[in-house]
């Protein structure tokens, strides 16, 4: 049975990203929570000042004791505010930040979804994955172009891209590596591995924030840009042990 990639993305999948995204700190969490607190310190500074008529901060101003009440509800209003701030800060995302967290879910099940259309292919051709992401489309494992392309990066599709991929030369497809947005390694053998990573995010697919990975036992995960490059350093360093092995 064929892989039929799809644009959709898997419901537990965007509420695990959604999630993970709306717990972490952000900028503009950080703002609204600092304002928040200095808004509510403001109005507990008023507060106190006129509860005890001659307050540190309006002792000078004969004003305030006459119309404590102007600055009672002034008060009442900045301690509000300044719960307001706080509870903003705490529930509500930086909606930047959630919509990337969306587009990287979609991008994981994309890479997920051509991942598994490479194991599929290997299983076809002992064990051998494809020789190029081409020949997934030429042989009918993945039969939309969508899929290569991550939402978060500036990649896109040649407008002379053929429709019709059965039928079309396979340098053609090839393209698809140079102006798609994953890259996968060439060479392997699928052997069920989960420390081996078969296709991977181009670096500049989400920035500098990391890549999202299939490895060769069909699971996908994140990486930050740090911790790839040394996964995918040690996994090289393996690799090349394994062929010199071979060698000998």
């Amino acid at each position: 049975m064929k892989v039929i990639a799809q644009s959709t993305v898997p419901a537990d999948l965007q509420y695990i990203h959604l999630g993970y995204i709306a717990a972490q700190p952000t900028a503009k969490n950080g703002f609204l929570l600092g304002g928040g607190l200095l808004f509510l310190a403001l109005g507990l500074a008023l507060a106190y000042s006129l509860v005890l008529k001659s307050g540190p901060i309006f002792t000078q101003y004969h004003l305030v004791r006459r119309k404590s009440w102007v600055f009672s509800v002034g008060g009442g209003l900045l301690i509000l505010l300044g719960c307001a701030g706080i509870l903003m800060g705490i529930l509500y995302p930086d909606p930047m930040a959630g919509r990337e967290g969306i587009r990287r879910a979609v991008c994981m099940n994309y890479v997920h979804q051509i991942g598994l259309a490479m194991v599929e292919y290997a299983d076809a051709h002992e064990g051998n994955y494809p020789p190029s992401l081409g020949t997934l489309m030429q042989e009918g494992y993945l039969t939309t172009q969508k899929v290569f392309f991550c939402p978060s990066s500036g990649h896109r599709m040649p407008p002379d891209f053929p429709v019709d991929l059965k039928k079309a030369d396979l340098p053609v497809l090839n393209q698809i590596e140079k102006f798609g947005s994953y890259e996968m390694v060439k060479g392997l053998r699928h052997e069920n591995r989960s420390n081996v990573i078969v296709l991977y995010d181009k670096p500049d697919n989400h920035g500098s924030a990391g890549r999202n990975c299939f490895f060769d036992d069909g699971h996908v995960r994140w990486f930050e840009e740090v911790d790839f490059e040394k996964q995918i350093k040690q996994q090289k360093a393996a690799l090349r042990e394994v062929q010199q092995k071979k060698g000998e």
